[in-house]
């Protein structure tokens, strides 16, 4: 087994944290095996290596196939000096240990090569804030619309002090007529005498 290690030797990070539900992982191996043309590439998730997140078969001479294998999205780049595991829509039950693992497949004698582990801690996502932008169009839709109901209300001030003025020689003539109506003079004057006929005079004529 130590030989076999030796043969290929995987190098990972630690730790890897992520808030927006991606991340990277990048696995550096190397192969004192230079006849070796094919190459298995794989990640495995947890300790006990029971999920393959994604898996490759890569030839120094073709293009990289790979395959997915789990429910996370896995894109992978290689090239002579290690392999590169994109991975996105993260979330937080992803949090885990994921352990790279290269296998020497052809030609003849196998090989393979696990790295220590990245533990990979997905934060989770907090709201979005709304952008600056956004901020800045309701400020100036508050802005209008503040506008708007302090000019309503002059309108409707202006429009009610108009109103009272016009009203106010109206009701000044009325107060007139009442008053010359109920004046003290009017109130207080007294009977007049009857008038005095010539037939209450005339008992003295024959």
């Amino acid at each position: 087994m130590d030989s076999e290690k030796k043969v290929i030797s995987v190098v990972q990070p630690p730790l890897l944290i992520t808030e927006n539900g991606n991340a990277t992982v990048f696995c550096r191996f190397t192969s004192n095996s230079p006849q070796t043309k094919t190459f298995k590439i794989s990640l495995f998730k947890g300790t006990a290596r029971d999920v393959e997140v994604c898996l490759a078969t890569w030839n120094t001479s073709v293009p990289l196939y790979s395959i997915k294998r789990s429910g996370i999205s896995c894109h992978m780049e290689v090239n002579t000096t290690g392999v590169m595991f994109n991975l996105y829509n993260l979330n937080v039950i992803h949090t885990n240990i994921y352990i790279c693992k290269i296998e020497a497949m052809y030609p003849p004698p196998y090989h393979h090569g696990e790295g220590n582990g990245t533990v990979i801690y997905v934060k989770e996502e907090l709201p979005r804030q709304p952008p600056p932008e956004d901020s800045r169009v309701m400020a100036a839709v508050l802005a209008v619309l503040a506008c708007y109901g302090v000019a309503v209300t002059g309108a409707l001030v202006y429009c009610r002090v108009i109103n009272k003025k016009k009203r106010l020689p109206q009701k000044d003539y009325h107060n007139m007529i009442s008053w010359q109506v109920n004046s003290p003079n009017k109130r207080n004057s007294q009977p007049s005498a009857p008038a005095r006929t010539y037939t209450t005079y005339r008992f003295w004529e024959p």
